[in-house]
C-alpha cells in the first residue's frame, strides 16, 4: 500500500472513530456531517462506505428500518455504494441469525435525552443521556443522598429485556465491583425499579480516547505514558480473575487531568471459571473486530485470555500512534479476514515520528 494510501486511510478512521463515538454519546450523528466535501469524489465514496457500514450497524442494533430510499437521496451520486452496503449488511445479518438470542424486540424505555428531561430511577434523578452501547444506555444522574453526580447505566430494552441481556448486565456488574484501581471506572450501587436494571459508577468528565486522538494523535513518549497506566490496570483485573475481552479507544475514558479510565465490562469473563457461561458459546463474535485478537476474530473462545487483552491494549497503542487501528476494512468479515491472515502496516509508514526512539530522560 502506498504512503498517500496510508494517509487517507488514517484520515478516514479518524472521521469514522468521530463518528462512531458521537454515535455511543447519543449526539445524533449525521453520515453528512462526517463526509468530507472538498474531497476526491473517489476519496468521498470509500469514505461514505465506512460510515455508512458503521450507521447499518447502530440502526440494527437500535431496532431502527434501514430505509435504502433515505441515504440515496441524500447522496445520490453514490447510490451504487448504498446499495452494495445494505445488501453486504443484509447477508451478515442472515449469516449470523442463528446464532443469535431468542427475539426479544427491546421496546424504549422512557427516559431522558435531553438536558431539561429529568426523570428518576430509584434513588437517582436522571439528567441526560450521555452514551449508548449494544446493552445498555448511561445517563448522567445526580445522587442526591450524597450530593453527588454519577453515571447510570440502564439496561438497553428496560423491562423488555430478554434474561440473557439482563445476565450479563449483572455480570458487567459485578466484574466491574471487585476492581478498586485509579485507572478503572469504579462501581457505586446496583440495583433495579420496574424491571429496569441500572448501576451507578464514577462520573468521568471528560472524553474517550477515540475523540481525543480524532483531533490529535499522541506522541511516543505520551502514548508510551498513557498504555503503562492501562496495562497497570489491566494487569490489576488479570489479578483477580477478570478479562474485559472488549478493549478499544472509545472504552477508555480520559478524566480532566487526561488520565485514562478503563470502563465498560459488558463482554468481560471470570479466569476462575473453567469456562463461559450459556452467554459465550464457541463461535460467537464477541468484541470490536478492529480490536480484536486473532482468536477471538475466529470465535475460538476457548483459546481466549490474557493475551487476547494484551493484543487489543496493543491494538490502542497502534491507534493514538497512527490515528486508526492495525485493521479496518469495508465490512466487517474483511476486517476478521484481516485479523486472523494479515500482518498491520507499520506505523511508521503511516506516521513516521510514531516510532521515535524513546530515550529515558536524565
Amino acid at each position: 500500500m502506498a504512503v498517500n494510501e496510508n494517509l487517507l486511510w488514517a484520515q478516514i478512521d479518524a472521521k469514522c472513530d468521530a463518528f462512531e463515538s458521537a454515535r455511543k454519546r447519543g449526539d445524533g450523528a449525521l453520515l453528512a456531517d462526517y463526509l468530507v466535501d472538498d474531497w476526491p469524489s473517489d476519496h468521498r465514496r470509500i469514505l461514505l462506505r465506512e460510515l455508512l457500514d458503521l450507521e447499518l450497524e447502530y440502526q440494527t442494533r437500535n431496532n431502527k428500518p434501514i430505509d435504502t430510499s433515505h441515504y440515496v437521496s441524500q447522496f445520490p451520486q453514490f447510490s451504487e455504494v448504498i446499495g452494495d452496503c445494505i445488501q453486504r449488511h443484509q447477508t451478515r445479518l442472515s449469516k449470523v441469525t442463528p446464532h443469535a438470542a431468542p427475539n426479544t424486540t427491546p421496546h424504549p424505555v422512557r427516559l431522558p435525552t435531553e438536558a431539561g428531561d429529568s426523570l428518576t430511577l430509584g434513588p437517582y434523578e436522571l439528567i441526560q443521556e450521555i452514551a449508548r452501547g449494544g446493552m445498555g444506555v448511561v445517563y448522567r444522574a445526580r445522587d442526591h443522598r450524597l450530593d453527588r453526580d454519577v453515571a447510570l447505566k440502564v439496561v438497553l430494552a428496560g423491562e423488555f429485556a430478554s434474561d440473557e441481556a439482563i445476565e450479563r448486565f449483572q455480570f458487567e456488574a459485578s466484574a466491574a465491583a471487585q476492581l478498586d484501581h485509579p485507572h478503572i471506572v469504579p462501581i457505586f450501587d446496583v440495583g433495579q425499579e420496574a424491571g429496569r436494571h441500572y448501576f451507578a459508577m464514577g462520573l468521568v468528565e471528560g472524553q474517550d480516547l477515540a475523540k481525543a486522538v480524532s483531533e490529535n494523535l499522541y506522541d511516543p513518549r505520551d502514548a508510551a505514558k498513557l498504555i503503562i497506566k492501562l496495562a497497570s490496570a489491566l494487569q490489576y483485573a488479570h489479578d483477580r480473575g477478570i478479562l474485559h475481552r472488549d478493549l478499544k479507544p472509545a472504552n477508555v475514558l480520559l478524566d480532566e487531568r487526561q488520565e485514562p479510565r478503563l470502563t465498560d465490562f459488558g463482554l468481560a469473563k471470570s479466569l476462575k471459571l473453567e469456562s463461559d457461561s450459556e452467554l459465550t458459546k464457541t463461535g460467537q463474535l464477541l468484541g470490536t473486530p478492529t480490536y480484536m485478537a486473532p482468536e477471538q476474530a475466529n470465535g475460538k473462545l476457548d483459546e481466549v485470555g490474557i493475551a487476547t487483552d494484551v493484543y487489543s491494549l496493543g491494538a490502542i497503542l497502534y491507534y493514538v500512534l497512527t490515528g486508526r487501528p492495525p485493521f479496518r476494512a469495508a465490512s466487517v468479515a474483511e476486517t476478521l479476514r484481516q485479523v486472523i491472515g494479515e500482518e498491520p502496516v507499520s506505523p511508521r509508514v503511516i506516521n513516521p515520528k510514531s516510532t521515535a526512539i524513546l530515550r529515558p530522560s536524565a
